[in-house]
């Protein structure tokens, strides 16, 4: 689980971040995640508050790869995504800020 709760919904970062990179590949399979991620993420390049997204992928040298199921995700984007891959949320390469689908965890109370 996953759930932004800072007071002003401000971060630093996305849930999947990756800074920096001149080579390498991430291959991700996840069943079952559980993300609420609502608010801005500070953009250091930009130097401003953007919305909140799932991604902050930033190497256009690298390989991200990505197939989740069982997955209940909000955030306020989708985010950023300059590294170059696949990513299938819910059996779709449709990027989105919002993705349900399966049987994800819920959150305790």
């Amino acid at each position: 689980m996953i759930k932004g709760v800072d007071p002003e919904g401000r971060y630093n970062m996305a849930p999947f971040t990756w800074e920096r990179g001149a080579e390498g590949t991430r291959k991700l399979l996840i069943d079952g995640l559980f993300v609420r991620l609502e608010g801005s993420m500070y953009d250091e390049e930009e130097e401003e508050w953007v919305p909140a997204g799932l991604f902050e992928l930033k190497p256009t040298a690298c390989t991200f790869d990505l197939k989740a199921d069982n997955v209940d995700i909000r955030t306020s984007a989708y985010g950023r995504r300059d590294t170059p891959g696949t990513v299938i949320m819910c059996g779709s390469e449709t990027p989105r800020d919002r993705y349900r689908c399966g049987n994800p965890p819920r959150p305790e109370p």
